[in-house]
């Protein structure tokens, strides 16, 4: 360093100084006296430091991940298979008719909602789309009522159906 103090002190004071905006250690830093009685410092040489994370690069596989991408979609459709015959094995009717005979409802009737709703997590994977796609079928001609039947029966947790209902008509008044 060029500057010099005029006692040991100032040249601490400012060795500490310069550590502090240069993100250098106090330690690698030496105060000395020169020779015409004056005060210094002197920062010893040093390695830069690594660098925290080294770089790394990524080279992209078109054929990779449109082969993950395919595995990724047979193990979803495996599994909303599963889900299906899970449904199928707790007896979960597959059709509105069969599960208002279930619950013990005359043919053509919906059955009050606590007879049929699911209130066990929704067997789909995606139910909220699931709902909007199904009333966007079926909602004009179907009442409140039996869209939520019938959506109870395809495996859709009844507030998860009820709310989206809501939000649907909402927006297709």
């Amino acid at each position: 360093m060029s500057n010099f103090y005029s006692n040991k002190s100032n040249a601490t004071r400012a060795a500490k100084a310069f550590a502090k905006a240069n993100s250098v250690d106090v330690a690698t830093l030496t105060v000395s006296q020169v020779l015409d009685g004056t005060w210094t410092f002197a920062a010893e040489a040093q390695a830069p430091a690594p660098l925290a994370r080294p770089y790394r690069v990524v080279r992209r596989n078109p054929v990779r991940e449109a082969a993950r991408a395919t595995a990724k979609a047979a193990a979803l459709e495996a599994a909303a298979q599963a889900a299906v015959a899970a449904a199928a094995k707790a007896g979960v009717p597959a059709d509105a008719d069969a599960a208002a005979a279930k619950a013990g409802v005359p043919a053509g009737e919906t059955p009050r909602h606590k007879e049929f709703a699911v209130y066990g997590r929704s067997s789909l994977l995606s139910p909220v789309a699931f709902v909007h796609s199904f009333l966007n079928q079926h909602g004009k001609e179907l009442s409140r009522k039996d869209a939520l039947f019938q959506l109870s029966q395809k495996g859709v947790n009844n507030h998860t159906a009820r709310t989206q209902y809501q939000r649907w008509f909402a927006a297709n008044k």
